[in-house]
Protein backbone atom coordinates (compact mmCIF):
# COMPACT_ATOMS: atom_id res chain seq x y z
CA UNK A 1 0.00 0.00 0.00
CA UNK A 2 0.92 2.92 -1.08
CA UNK A 3 0.36 6.91 0.90
CA UNK A 4 1.54 9.98 0.11
CA UNK A 5 -0.20 12.80 2.13
CA UNK A 6 -0.63 13.12 5.99
CA UNK A 7 -4.24 13.13 5.52
CA UNK A 8 -4.68 9.49 4.11
CA UNK A 9 -2.46 7.97 6.14
CA UNK A 10 -4.12 8.91 9.58
CA UNK A 11 -7.35 6.65 8.02
CA UNK A 12 -5.04 3.74 6.86
CA UNK A 13 -5.07 2.60 10.77
CA UNK A 14 -8.63 1.49 9.97
CA UNK A 15 -7.01 -1.57 7.49
CA UNK A 16 -4.95 -2.73 10.55
CA UNK A 17 -6.13 -6.37 9.50
CA UNK A 18 -5.40 -6.16 5.91
CA UNK A 19 -2.08 -4.59 5.74
CA UNK A 20 1.06 -7.09 6.19
CA UNK A 21 4.10 -6.09 7.61
CA UNK A 22 7.05 -4.53 5.27
CA UNK A 23 4.03 -3.87 2.96
CA UNK A 24 3.11 -0.02 3.88
CA UNK A 25 4.91 2.79 2.22
CA UNK A 26 4.40 6.37 2.96
CA UNK A 27 5.96 9.37 1.78
CA UNK A 28 8.34 11.40 3.76
CA UNK A 29 6.31 14.70 4.10
CA UNK A 30 3.95 12.57 5.82
CA UNK A 31 3.97 13.93 9.45
CA UNK A 32 3.35 11.22 12.48
CA UNK A 33 0.77 13.40 14.69
CA UNK A 34 -0.30 10.65 17.37
CA UNK A 35 1.00 7.66 19.07
CA UNK A 36 -1.21 5.63 17.84
CA UNK A 37 -0.56 5.99 14.35
CA UNK A 38 3.55 6.24 16.04
CA UNK A 39 3.06 2.64 16.93
CA UNK A 40 0.62 1.80 13.70
CA UNK A 41 3.65 2.55 11.36
CA UNK A 42 6.25 0.28 14.16
CA UNK A 43 3.34 -2.56 14.19
CA UNK A 44 3.33 -2.62 10.22
CA UNK A 45 7.28 -1.75 9.59
CA UNK A 46 6.17 0.78 7.17
CA UNK A 47 8.64 2.31 4.98
CA UNK A 48 9.22 6.01 4.48
CA UNK A 49 10.18 7.13 0.94
CA UNK A 50 10.21 10.11 -1.54
CA UNK A 51 8.36 8.38 -4.45
CA UNK A 52 10.36 10.16 -6.69
CA UNK A 53 10.87 7.21 -9.41
CA UNK A 54 7.24 6.06 -9.50
CA UNK A 55 8.25 3.92 -12.67
CA UNK A 56 10.86 2.04 -10.60
CA UNK A 57 8.49 1.49 -7.54
CA UNK A 58 5.91 0.44 -9.65
CA UNK A 59 8.43 -2.27 -11.20
CA UNK A 60 9.60 -3.25 -7.81
CA UNK A 61 6.05 -4.09 -6.26
CA UNK A 62 4.50 -6.18 -9.45
CA UNK A 63 7.74 -8.24 -9.79
CA UNK A 64 9.24 -7.97 -6.13
CA UNK A 65 6.17 -8.42 -3.60
CA UNK A 66 4.64 -11.89 -3.50
CA UNK A 67 3.85 -13.81 -0.47
CA UNK A 68 5.73 -17.40 -0.97
CA UNK A 69 9.67 -18.38 -0.17
CA UNK A 70 11.55 -19.88 -2.58
CA UNK A 71 15.40 -20.52 -2.29
CA UNK A 72 17.94 -23.98 -3.12
CA UNK A 73 21.39 -24.06 -4.66
CA UNK A 74 23.70 -25.70 -6.19
CA UNK A 75 26.01 -27.99 -3.83
CA UNK A 76 29.40 -28.23 -4.14
CA UNK A 77 28.89 -32.17 -5.93
CA UNK A 78 27.42 -30.34 -8.48
CA UNK A 79 31.05 -28.47 -9.13
CA UNK A 80 33.28 -30.58 -11.20
CA UNK A 81 37.05 -29.06 -11.69
CA UNK A 82 37.75 -28.15 -15.26
CA UNK A 83 39.83 -30.62 -17.48
CA UNK A 84 42.70 -28.08 -18.25
CA UNK A 85 43.51 -27.38 -14.56
CA UNK A 86 46.67 -29.35 -13.47
CA UNK A 87 46.63 -28.63 -9.67
CA UNK A 88 45.61 -29.94 -6.56
CA UNK A 89 42.01 -31.12 -6.55
CA UNK A 90 40.05 -32.66 -3.34
CA UNK A 91 36.77 -32.41 -1.81
CA UNK A 92 35.85 -31.45 1.86
CA UNK A 93 32.79 -33.03 2.11
CA UNK A 94 29.65 -30.90 0.71
CA UNK A 95 31.30 -27.96 2.27
CA UNK A 96 33.83 -26.88 -0.73
CA UNK A 97 36.01 -28.22 -3.43
CA UNK A 98 39.34 -26.85 -2.92
CA UNK A 99 41.75 -26.41 -5.47
CA UNK A 100 45.32 -25.42 -5.33
CA UNK A 101 47.89 -24.49 -7.70
CA UNK A 102 48.65 -21.81 -10.78
CA UNK A 103 45.89 -20.08 -12.49
CA UNK A 104 47.78 -17.58 -14.91
CA UNK A 105 48.24 -14.65 -15.52
CA UNK A 106 44.97 -14.08 -17.10
CA UNK A 107 40.85 -15.39 -15.60
CA UNK A 108 40.89 -19.34 -17.17
CA UNK A 109 38.11 -21.78 -16.36
CA UNK A 110 38.49 -23.96 -13.01
CA UNK A 111 35.51 -25.35 -12.57
CA UNK A 112 31.80 -25.46 -13.67
CA UNK A 113 28.60 -26.27 -11.90
CA UNK A 114 27.59 -29.33 -13.79
CA UNK A 115 23.96 -28.46 -13.62
CA UNK A 116 21.86 -25.31 -15.02
CA UNK A 117 19.58 -22.90 -13.10
CA UNK A 118 15.96 -21.85 -14.83
CA UNK A 119 15.93 -18.17 -14.29
CA UNK A 120 12.04 -17.04 -15.48
CA UNK A 121 11.16 -13.89 -17.32
CA UNK A 122 8.25 -13.76 -14.74
CA UNK A 123 10.82 -14.20 -11.82
CA UNK A 124 13.50 -12.19 -11.18
CA UNK A 125 16.80 -14.48 -9.15
CA UNK A 126 19.02 -13.54 -6.38
CA UNK A 127 22.74 -15.56 -6.93
CA UNK A 128 25.08 -15.63 -3.49
CA UNK A 129 27.71 -18.16 -3.78
CA UNK A 130 30.18 -19.46 -1.26
CA UNK A 131 33.76 -19.35 -1.54
CA UNK A 132 37.27 -18.63 0.11
CA UNK A 133 40.31 -17.44 -1.75
CA UNK A 134 43.62 -17.22 -0.66
CA UNK A 135 46.18 -14.11 -0.70
CA UNK A 136 47.80 -14.35 -4.34
CA UNK A 137 44.48 -15.03 -6.53
CA UNK A 138 41.31 -13.45 -6.85
CA UNK A 139 38.51 -15.29 -8.61
CA UNK A 140 34.97 -14.62 -10.48
CA UNK A 141 31.67 -15.99 -11.41
CA UNK A 142 30.59 -16.05 -15.06
CA UNK A 143 27.03 -16.12 -15.97
CA UNK A 144 25.53 -17.50 -19.03
CA UNK A 145 21.88 -17.38 -20.15
CA UNK A 146 20.75 -19.71 -22.71
CA UNK A 147 17.37 -18.29 -24.14
CA UNK A 148 14.33 -20.19 -23.49
CA UNK A 149 13.13 -18.69 -26.55
CA UNK A 150 14.57 -16.44 -29.41
CA UNK A 151 16.29 -14.10 -27.11
CA UNK A 152 19.94 -13.50 -27.88
CA UNK A 153 22.04 -14.88 -24.91
CA UNK A 154 23.15 -13.05 -22.27
CA UNK A 155 26.58 -13.03 -19.95
CA UNK A 156 26.68 -11.58 -16.12
CA UNK A 157 30.08 -11.53 -14.42
CA UNK A 158 30.02 -11.17 -10.99
CA UNK A 159 33.71 -10.18 -9.75
CA UNK A 160 35.36 -8.93 -6.63
CA UNK A 161 33.61 -5.11 -7.18
CA UNK A 162 30.19 -6.47 -6.23
CA UNK A 163 30.85 -9.60 -3.81
CA UNK A 164 29.32 -7.41 -0.88
CA UNK A 165 26.05 -8.19 -2.62
CA UNK A 166 23.93 -10.96 -4.25
CA UNK A 167 23.61 -10.77 -7.90
CA UNK A 168 20.11 -10.11 -9.13
CA UNK A 169 19.02 -11.07 -12.30
CA UNK A 170 15.84 -9.35 -13.51
CA UNK A 171 15.34 -9.83 -17.27
CA UNK A 172 11.97 -9.78 -19.24
CA UNK A 173 12.90 -13.36 -21.02
CA UNK A 174 13.71 -16.76 -19.54
CA UNK A 175 17.15 -18.07 -20.12
CA UNK A 176 18.96 -21.36 -18.62
CA UNK A 177 21.98 -20.26 -16.61
CA UNK A 178 25.37 -22.09 -16.32
CA UNK A 179 27.60 -21.29 -13.86
CA UNK A 180 31.40 -21.61 -14.15
CA UNK A 181 34.26 -20.16 -11.94
CA UNK A 182 37.31 -18.56 -13.26
CA UNK A 183 40.72 -17.81 -11.77
CA UNK A 184 43.70 -16.18 -12.11
CA UNK A 185 46.98 -15.89 -9.61
CA UNK A 186 48.27 -18.60 -7.69
CA UNK A 187 46.78 -20.08 -4.18
CA UNK A 188 44.27 -21.60 -3.01
CA UNK A 189 40.57 -21.72 -3.93
CA UNK A 190 37.23 -22.80 -2.05
CA UNK A 191 34.56 -23.33 -4.02
CA UNK A 192 30.61 -23.78 -1.94
CA UNK A 193 27.36 -24.22 -3.03
CA UNK A 194 25.88 -21.21 -4.94
CA UNK A 195 22.34 -20.47 -3.25
CA UNK A 196 19.78 -19.06 -5.52
CA UNK A 197 16.74 -17.43 -4.22
CA UNK A 198 13.26 -15.69 -5.80
CA UNK A 199 14.14 -11.95 -5.47
CA UNK A 200 12.44 -9.37 -3.79
CA UNK A 201 14.58 -6.59 -5.51
CA UNK A 202 15.97 -5.47 -2.76
CA UNK A 203 13.07 -5.30 -0.14
CA UNK A 204 13.76 -8.70 1.55
CA UNK A 205 16.06 -11.84 1.02
CA UNK A 206 13.33 -15.21 0.52
CA UNK A 207 10.69 -13.11 2.36
CA UNK A 208 9.83 -9.32 2.27
CA UNK A 209 11.40 -8.24 5.06
CA UNK A 210 13.83 -11.07 5.78
CA UNK A 211 17.35 -10.16 5.99
CA UNK A 212 20.80 -11.83 6.32
CA UNK A 213 23.99 -11.29 7.74
CA UNK A 214 27.03 -12.63 6.57
CA UNK A 215 31.02 -12.82 7.98
CA UNK A 216 34.25 -12.11 5.81
CA UNK A 217 33.96 -16.53 4.44
CA UNK A 218 30.78 -15.33 2.98
CA UNK A 219 28.89 -18.01 5.60
CA UNK A 220 25.15 -16.33 6.21
CA UNK A 221 22.35 -17.18 8.51
CA UNK A 222 18.95 -15.80 7.29
CA UNK A 223 16.50 -13.33 9.74
CA UNK A 224 12.73 -12.19 9.64
CA UNK A 225 11.14 -9.74 12.23
CA UNK A 226 7.80 -9.31 12.75
CA UNK A 227 6.73 -6.92 15.93
CA UNK A 228 3.45 -8.42 16.11
CA UNK A 229 1.36 -6.43 18.77
CA UNK A 230 4.80 -4.41 20.37
CA UNK A 231 3.92 -6.29 24.04
CA UNK A 232 6.21 -8.48 25.75
CA UNK A 233 8.18 -11.28 24.78
CA UNK A 234 10.08 -11.18 21.82
CA UNK A 235 9.74 -15.29 20.64
CA UNK A 236 12.84 -16.12 18.62
CA UNK A 237 12.49 -19.48 16.63
CA UNK A 238 15.33 -20.87 15.23
CA UNK A 239 14.15 -23.02 12.28
CA UNK A 240 15.24 -26.70 11.91
CA UNK A 241 17.03 -28.99 9.11
CA UNK A 242 16.00 -27.56 5.91
CA UNK A 243 17.47 -28.70 2.38
CA UNK A 244 15.22 -25.87 0.70
CA UNK A 245 16.43 -22.62 1.69
CA UNK A 246 13.75 -20.69 3.55
CA UNK A 247 12.25 -19.63 6.79
CA UNK A 248 10.26 -22.02 9.30
CA UNK A 249 7.62 -21.88 12.30
CA UNK A 250 6.09 -18.17 10.17
CA UNK A 251 2.33 -18.95 11.44
CA UNK A 252 3.13 -20.75 14.59
CA UNK A 253 4.61 -17.51 15.88
CA UNK A 254 2.23 -15.01 14.29
CA UNK A 255 -0.53 -17.17 15.85
CA UNK A 256 0.64 -16.13 18.90
CA UNK A 257 0.65 -12.61 18.76
CA UNK A 258 3.84 -11.80 20.16
CA UNK A 259 6.52 -10.06 18.56
CA UNK A 260 9.05 -12.71 16.74
CA UNK A 261 12.63 -13.29 15.26
CA UNK A 262 12.34 -16.09 12.77
CA UNK A 263 16.28 -17.26 11.85
CA UNK A 264 17.55 -19.93 9.38
CA UNK A 265 20.80 -21.07 8.41
CA UNK A 266 21.32 -21.96 4.81
CA UNK A 267 24.20 -23.40 4.87
CA UNK A 268 25.93 -26.93 4.07
CA UNK A 269 23.02 -29.30 3.28
CA UNK A 270 20.37 -28.03 4.85
CA UNK A 271 22.02 -26.40 7.94
CA UNK A 272 25.20 -26.08 10.31
CA UNK A 273 23.73 -25.45 13.27
CA UNK A 274 24.31 -21.86 13.68
CA UNK A 275 27.74 -22.06 14.60
CA UNK A 276 30.05 -20.17 13.05
CA UNK A 277 32.59 -17.53 13.04
CA UNK A 278 32.89 -15.10 16.05
CA UNK A 279 32.35 -12.32 13.17
CA UNK A 280 28.98 -14.18 12.18
CA UNK A 281 27.79 -15.32 15.67
CA UNK A 282 27.91 -11.55 16.90
CA UNK A 283 26.31 -10.45 14.02
CA UNK A 284 23.39 -12.35 15.22
CA UNK A 285 23.51 -11.77 18.67
CA UNK A 286 23.82 -7.99 17.56
CA UNK A 287 20.38 -8.57 16.13
CA UNK A 288 18.66 -9.81 18.49
CA UNK A 289 20.06 -7.07 20.63
CA UNK A 290 18.63 -4.33 17.95
CA UNK A 291 15.33 -6.28 18.02
CA UNK A 292 15.08 -6.16 21.61
CA UNK A 293 16.51 -1.96 21.63
CA UNK A 294 13.65 -1.23 18.83
CA UNK A 295 10.69 -2.64 20.64
CA UNK A 296 12.03 -1.42 24.42
CA UNK A 297 11.98 -4.99 25.90
CA UNK A 298 15.03 -6.51 28.14
CA UNK A 299 16.46 -10.24 28.54
CA UNK A 300 13.69 -10.57 31.14
CA UNK A 301 11.23 -10.42 28.11
CA UNK A 302 12.96 -12.85 25.65
CA UNK A 303 12.20 -16.20 24.79
CA UNK A 304 14.58 -18.50 22.80
CA UNK A 305 12.80 -21.67 21.10
CA UNK A 306 13.26 -24.37 18.31
CA UNK A 307 13.15 -27.67 17.12
CA UNK A 308 15.71 -30.27 16.47
CA UNK A 309 18.66 -28.54 14.96
CA UNK A 310 16.97 -25.24 15.87
CA UNK A 311 17.23 -26.51 19.08
CA UNK A 312 21.28 -26.32 19.27
CA UNK A 313 20.53 -22.22 18.16
CA UNK A 314 18.41 -21.87 21.19
CA UNK A 315 20.48 -23.27 23.83
CA UNK A 316 23.84 -22.40 22.41
CA UNK A 317 22.70 -18.49 22.12
CA UNK A 318 20.54 -18.53 25.31
CA UNK A 319 23.87 -19.30 27.03
CA UNK A 320 24.93 -15.63 25.28
CA UNK A 321 21.64 -14.02 26.16
CA UNK A 322 20.69 -15.72 29.62
CA UNK A 323 16.35 -14.91 28.58
CA UNK A 324 13.66 -15.49 30.47
CA UNK A 325 12.95 -19.06 28.94
CA UNK A 326 14.01 -21.64 26.45
CA UNK A 327 11.81 -24.46 24.33
CA UNK A 328 13.09 -27.12 22.65
CA UNK A 329 11.49 -29.96 21.09
CA UNK A 330 14.26 -32.89 20.45
CA UNK A 331 17.83 -31.02 22.07
CA UNK A 332 20.92 -31.96 19.64
CA UNK A 333 23.67 -30.27 22.21
CA UNK A 334 26.49 -32.88 21.62
CA UNK A 335 26.90 -32.60 17.71
CA UNK A 336 29.97 -34.72 18.09
CA UNK A 337 28.60 -37.64 19.24
CA UNK A 338 25.71 -36.85 16.93
CA UNK A 339 28.68 -36.92 14.46
CA UNK A 340 30.16 -39.99 15.77
CA UNK A 341 26.66 -41.73 15.66
CA UNK A 342 27.11 -41.50 11.93
CA UNK A 343 29.32 -44.89 11.70
CA UNK A 344 27.68 -46.87 14.83
CA UNK A 345 23.69 -46.62 15.97
CA UNK A 346 22.94 -44.14 12.71
CA UNK A 347 24.50 -45.53 9.83
CA UNK A 348 24.05 -43.65 6.76
CA UNK A 349 21.10 -41.56 8.80
CA UNK A 350 22.57 -38.02 8.57
CA UNK A 351 25.82 -37.44 6.94
CA UNK A 352 25.61 -33.63 6.98
CA UNK A 353 26.74 -34.14 10.75
CA UNK A 354 30.36 -35.02 9.47
CA UNK A 355 30.26 -32.06 7.24
CA UNK A 356 29.56 -30.02 10.64
CA UNK A 357 32.70 -31.55 12.05
CA UNK A 358 35.02 -30.33 9.13
CA UNK A 359 33.68 -27.35 8.91
CA UNK A 360 34.01 -26.23 12.47
CA UNK A 361 36.94 -28.22 13.54
CA UNK A 362 38.90 -28.36 10.56
CA UNK A 363 39.46 -32.54 11.02
CA UNK A 364 37.16 -35.76 11.45
CA UNK A 365 38.65 -37.57 14.50
CA UNK A 366 37.69 -38.43 18.20
CA UNK A 367 39.59 -35.32 19.09
CA UNK A 368 37.17 -33.13 16.59
CA UNK A 369 34.61 -34.75 17.65
CA UNK A 370 35.27 -33.82 21.16
CA UNK A 371 36.27 -30.50 20.53
CA UNK A 372 33.19 -29.94 18.89
CA UNK A 373 31.21 -30.84 21.60
CA UNK A 374 32.86 -28.81 24.00
CA UNK A 375 31.98 -25.59 22.02
CA UNK A 376 28.47 -26.22 23.09
CA UNK A 377 29.74 -26.99 26.81
CA UNK A 378 31.94 -24.57 27.50
CA UNK A 379 29.17 -21.62 26.72
CA UNK A 380 26.73 -23.43 28.19
CA UNK A 381 28.06 -23.70 31.51
CA UNK A 382 29.47 -20.26 31.99
CA UNK A 383 26.01 -19.05 31.22
CA UNK A 384 24.14 -17.33 34.59
CA UNK A 385 20.48 -19.47 34.35
CA UNK A 386 19.40 -18.31 37.77
CA UNK A 387 16.25 -16.43 35.91
CA UNK A 388 15.87 -18.76 32.74
CA UNK A 389 13.02 -21.55 32.31
CA UNK A 390 14.01 -24.82 29.99
CA UNK A 391 11.01 -26.53 28.61
CA UNK A 392 11.85 -29.15 26.98
CA UNK A 393 10.80 -32.15 25.04
CA UNK A 394 12.97 -35.22 24.21
CA UNK A 395 12.99 -38.66 22.22
CA UNK A 396 13.45 -41.74 24.65
CA UNK A 397 15.66 -43.51 22.08
CA UNK A 398 16.65 -40.37 20.35
CA UNK A 399 19.49 -41.66 17.83
CA UNK A 400 20.82 -38.37 16.98
CA UNK A 401 21.91 -37.38 20.62
CA UNK A 402 20.97 -39.54 23.20
CA UNK A 403 22.43 -38.15 25.90
CA UNK A 404 21.30 -34.22 25.51
CA UNK A 405 18.16 -33.83 28.03
CA UNK A 406 20.10 -36.03 30.78
CA UNK A 407 23.61 -34.63 30.15
CA UNK A 408 21.63 -30.70 30.41
CA UNK A 409 19.66 -31.87 33.36
CA UNK A 410 23.07 -33.37 35.00
CA UNK A 411 24.86 -29.74 34.20
CA UNK A 412 21.77 -27.58 35.29
CA UNK A 413 21.52 -29.64 38.27
CA UNK A 414 25.33 -28.91 39.54
CA UNK A 415 24.82 -25.14 39.84
CA UNK A 416 24.35 -23.34 43.56
CA UNK A 417 21.08 -21.96 42.76
CA UNK A 418 17.65 -23.97 41.37
CA UNK A 419 16.87 -23.78 37.43
CA UNK A 420 13.34 -24.09 36.48
CA UNK A 421 12.94 -27.12 34.15
CA UNK A 422 9.99 -28.73 32.68
CA UNK A 423 10.96 -31.64 30.38
CA UNK A 424 8.20 -34.23 28.65
CA UNK A 425 9.89 -37.63 27.23
CA UNK A 426 8.20 -39.61 24.10
CA UNK A 427 8.71 -43.02 23.28
CA UNK A 428 10.95 -43.79 19.85
CA UNK A 429 13.85 -42.63 17.92
CA UNK A 430 14.83 -38.52 16.91
CA UNK A 431 12.27 -38.43 14.00
CA UNK A 432 9.44 -40.96 14.90
CA UNK A 433 6.85 -38.46 16.82
CA UNK A 434 7.70 -35.00 15.66
CA UNK A 435 3.77 -34.23 15.60
CA UNK A 436 3.66 -35.47 19.41
CA UNK A 437 6.89 -32.96 19.89
CA UNK A 438 5.34 -30.10 17.86
CA UNK A 439 2.29 -30.15 19.54
CA UNK A 440 3.67 -30.01 23.42
CA UNK A 441 6.34 -27.28 22.03
CA UNK A 442 3.21 -25.18 21.04
CA UNK A 443 0.79 -25.92 23.51
CA UNK A 444 3.88 -25.06 26.31
CA UNK A 445 4.84 -21.94 24.62
CA UNK A 446 0.85 -20.38 25.08
CA UNK A 447 1.20 -21.85 28.85
CA UNK A 448 4.39 -19.61 29.08
CA UNK A 449 3.17 -16.96 27.71
CA UNK A 450 -0.29 -16.94 29.97
CA UNK A 451 1.53 -17.59 32.68
CA UNK A 452 4.65 -15.14 32.78
CA UNK A 453 2.99 -12.23 30.52
CA UNK A 454 -0.77 -12.45 31.00
CA UNK A 455 -1.53 -13.06 27.77
CA UNK A 456 -4.59 -14.50 26.82
CA UNK A 457 -6.00 -17.23 24.06
CA UNK A 458 -8.82 -18.78 22.90
CA UNK A 459 -9.34 -22.16 23.92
Amino acid sequence: MLVDTAEYLEYVTILEQKIQVYRLFYHERCQITTKTLERFLLRKKAVKTNFENPEQMLHIFSRGFFSKQNGTKLSVNHLVAAPSFEGQVSYEGTNYLRLCGRYGEDYQTIATYQHNVFLSGEMPLDLWPEFRVSEGCSIRYVVKGFPAGNSPMQEWIYDETSFDRSLTLDVNDSYYLSISIQAKGQGIVKLGPCHYRDSHLGYGDLLVGGKRISDKNREELIYFFHPGDLKPPLNIYFSGYRPAEGFEGYWMMNNLGSPFLLVGDPRSEGGAFYLGSEELEQKLLQVIHNCLDELGFTKEQLTLSGLSMGTFGALYYSSKLEPHAVIVGKPLVNLGDMAENESTIRPGGFPTSLDLVYRTIGELSSEATAQLNERFWTAFESADFSRTKFIISFMYQDDYDMSAYPDMLDELGQRDYRVSVISKGLTGRHNDDTQGIVEWFFNQYKTLLMNSFEREFKS
